[in-house]
């Protein structure tokens, strides 16, 4: 006499349980299984998958809901479902997900989307040609913080508050300002500044204003300069022919100082 598990269809030769497999605690006589109801397969309740134990998880679909039937049934379809069978919400979620990771993959490969700002961060660009620290022998910092103090002065002059550094309106300044000086020296996009503002979480009363230096005059060469005040004195100089400099509803900025390898001083200064 063969006895099978009623759980999970271990067969033994006593009926002596709880079975082995899985610890049921009830045997059937095969024979007796045969006779009433021609045997029985444990058949998954996702995709139809026929199995003579059960056993989950289901070895197609990985559902762990079997539903135990007689071995007559017709199993024809649900052993081999179509396509549109397998459809279910659980695998269209699955496959909505997978196509787009892959989606943003691309866009990172090809660069439509810097993998910072994909993971949250703020926008970067890299590989920028020339100097964003120190260019001959002049810490662009200093250069920075000389601007900063000269348009204040002449704001003062007219009775105006001091401009204030905001970190975000820097970060935004630096990248526009190495965007502009990588695809002028190495070819490639020019920078927009449609959504920057949101790109970097900045909030303006007013439409902001972009200063630049070079614009369409004269080169800055930063051989002209012999330390940074003199360099952040020529920049500001240039910034000062801009009307947002001296506009009282404008009272934060953030500026970045650049040199490309040739020796041209990349200026940007961002108002708000």
């Amino acid at each position: 006499m063969v006895y099978r598990c009623e759980r999970c269809g271990a067969e033994y030769e006593t009926d002596d349980p709880p079975c082995a497999e899985c610890g049921h605690q009830w045997f059937e006589e095969v024979s007796a299984v045969v006779e009433s109801t021609g045997g029985y397969v444990w058949v998954c309740t996702e995709c139809g998958r026929a199995h003579t134990k059960n056993s989950p998880p289901c070895s197609r679909c990985g559902n762990h809901r079997f539903e135990k039937r007689d071995q007559d049934y017709d199993i024809g379809t649900d052993s081999a479902p179509g396509y549109l069978d397998l459809a279910t919400p659980k695998y269209l979620l699955a496959a909505g997900v997978t196509l787009l990771v892959l989606s943003l993959f691309v866009l990172v490969i090809v660069g439509v989307v810097p993998l910072p700002e994909l993971l949250g961060g703020k926008p970067t660009v890299s590989n920028v040609p020339g100097e964003a620290e120190t260019a001959n022998g002049i810490p662009l910092a200093d250069a920075e913080r000389e601007v900063l103090a000269n348009l204040s002065d002449r704001r003062a002059a007219t009775g105006l508050e001091p401009l204030r550094e905001d970190d975000r309106i820097g970060d935004m300044a630096t990248y526009y300002n190495q965007k502009r000086a990588k695809a002028d020296y190495a070819g490639g996009e020019q920078p927009r500044t449609e959504g920057l503002p949101r790109r970097f979480d900045v909030g303006c009363s007013r439409p902001m204003a972009l200063v630049t230096v070079p614009n369409g005059g004269a080169r800055l060469d930063v051989e002209t300069a012999g330390s940074a005040d003199e360099l952040g004195r020529l920049i500001a100089t240039r910034f000062a022919a801009s009307e947002a400099v001296l506009s009282p509803e404008r009272q934060r900025l953030g500026i970045d100082v650049h040199v490309l390898p040739d020796g041209t001083v990349y200026a940007t200064l961002v108002v708000c």
